[in-house]
C-alpha cells in the first residue's frame, strides 16, 4: 500500500447520513482496488450539533479540519428546525472561506449501465467550474429600515478577484488536456451578470493558452 488519505467524514443532516454510509462503502471499495490506504473519522456535525451547543462545528473545527487530506460532506441542513442561512453561514461557507475553496468543480459522466432520462445520449463527459467562495456566495450585503415601509434588501456581488480567476482557469486547462484528442474548448454562461461576466472573459483570455478555445 502506497498512499493513506485521512478523511474527514461528516454525514450531516436528514438523508446526509443514509447516502454518506453508502458512498464510505464505495470509497473503501475503490481504494482496495487501487492499493490506497483510507483512514475516515467521522464529525458529527450538523443541524442537531447546532441545536445542542449553538455553532455547527467544533470551537476548533476549522483547525482540526486542516489535518486531513479531504472531507467527505452529506446533505447539510434542516430548515425545519434551522433556518437555511444559519447553516450556510455556520457551516458550508465557514469550510469554503476558511479553506480558501475558491473552485465549484463538478465532473458528469454518464456511466456504462446506469440509465439515463436522455434518449441516445452518446458520450457524456464534462467538467463544471464555476465560483465556490465570490460572486453570491461571498454573502455581501445587508439590509436597512428594518420593520419599516421603506425597509430595503440589498446584495453586493463582488467582482472576482484575478488570481481566483487565473487559477481557475489553469484547474481547467489541466482537465482539458488530459481528455488528449477530444474537442478542448471552455463554454462560459455568464447568463445576465453581465460585469463578472466580462471581468471572468478579459482574465481567462489573458491566461489562455493555444489549442482553447472560449465558447459562450
Amino acid at each position: 500500500m502506497t498512499n493513506i488519505y485521512k478523511i474527514a467524514v461528516i454525514p450531516g443532516d436528514n438523508v446526509g447520513p443514509e447516502v454518506i454510509a453508502e458512498g464510505v462503502k464505495v470509497l473503501k471499495a475503490a481504494a482496495s482496488l487501487c492499493n490506497v490506504g483510507l483512514e475516515m473519522t467521522e464529525l458529527p456535525w450538523g443541524s442537531n450539533h447546532y441545536l445542542a451547543t449553538g455553532d455547527y462545528m467544533a470551537p476548533d473545527g476549522m483547525k482540526i479540519l486542516q489535518d486531513f487530506d479531504a472531507i467527505y460532506l452529506g446533505a447539510m441542513g434542516d430548515p425545519a428546525r434551522v433556518p437555511s442561512q444559519v447553516t450556510a453561514a455556520g457551516h458550508n461557507q465557514k469550510i469554503k472561506k476558511g479553506m480558501d475553496l475558491y473552485v465549484n468543480m463538478r465532473p458528469t459522466r454518464l456511466l456504462s449501465g446506469c440509465p439515463t432520462p436522455l434518449k441516445d445520449p452518446g458520450e457524456v463527459d464534462f467538467v463544471i467550474v464555476r465560483e465556490n467562495t465570490e460572486g453570491e456566495y461571498a454573502a455581501a450585503g445587508g439590509r436597512v429600515h428594518m420593520g419599516t415601509d421603506n425597509e430595503v434588501a440589498g446584495y453586493n456581488v463582488p467582482l472576482l478577484r484575478h488570481y481566483l480567476v487565473a487559477n481557475a482557469h489553469l484547474q481547467m486547462g489541466q482537465i482539458l488536456y488530459q481528455v488528449g484528442d477530444r474537442e478542448r474548448s471552455i463554454y462560459h454562461y455568464k447568463e445576465a451578470m453581465r460585469y463578472n461576466g466580462e471581468y471572468y472573459r478579459a482574465s481567462i483570455r489573458n491566461e489562455a493558452k493555444t489549442g482553447l478555445s472560449l465558447i459562450d
